[in-house]
């Protein structure tokens, strides 16, 4: 009988430990998809409304560049920002400063820098940046009103098939299922 309860505790375990690791992975996709080739002469607003609820939290964020490549071999950058709320969707931004970060000299509005890609060539490769703690200080802080933005600056034109943000979040209430299936099982053995 004894063996039994052992086993029967180890399967709860064991299950809850992987409850309690299912995180909740939301990820989105500009209404393009590739933020139209991100011209040279525009710079790219893209605000989102994310999902989450009352108090819920990123853990984990990425930017993702499916297969993106600069349209010749000449020097380039691309410019990437986090931004507080904006106007949901797309925007396009006309860019005339034939240089430098847009976001850094131009746009009104709380941001923090994200990363600056230099040289990308005319061969295809997926990019992906894994959101640093204080980036996901940031992000949270701006999640306070349920939408964030990115924004865009190419200097040079970027081919590309593709952009996602993906944001984590721990699964509310599994710890919960823990405690509760814990407490079910040592009353069982008590009756």
């Amino acid at each position: 009988m004894v063996g039994k309860r052992v086993f029967t505790l180890l399967v709860v375990l064991l299950t809850a430990s992987c409850i309690v690791n299912a995180d909740t992975v939301y990820t989105f996709t500009p209404d393009s998809g590739d933020l139209n080739d991100l011209d040279h002469h525009r710079a790219y607003v893209w605000g989102i409304d994310v999902p989450l609820d009352q108090g819920e939290t990123a853990i984990a964020a990425s930017l993702t560049f499916h297969q993106i490549r600069n349209w010749n071999n000449n020097a380039n950058v691309l410019y990437n920002h986090l931004l507080d709320w904006t106007e949901l969707g797309e925007q396009e931004i006309v860019d005339n400063q034939g240089g430098g970060d847009y976001f850094e000299t131009a746009f009104i509005g709380p941001h923090s820098h994200l990363v600056t890609y230099e040289n990308l060539t005319t061969e295809p490769l997926d990019l992906v940046y894994e959101f640093t703690q204080n980036d996901l200080a940031s992000l949270n802080a701006y999640l306070a009103d349920g939408r964030i933005g990115l924004g865009f600056d190419p200097d040079c034109h970027f081919y590309n098939t593709g952009v996602d943000f993906t944001l984590t979040t721990p699964e509310p209430g599994s710890l919960g299922l823990l405690v509760s299936g814990m407490f079910l099982l040592l009353r069982r053995g008590k009756a």
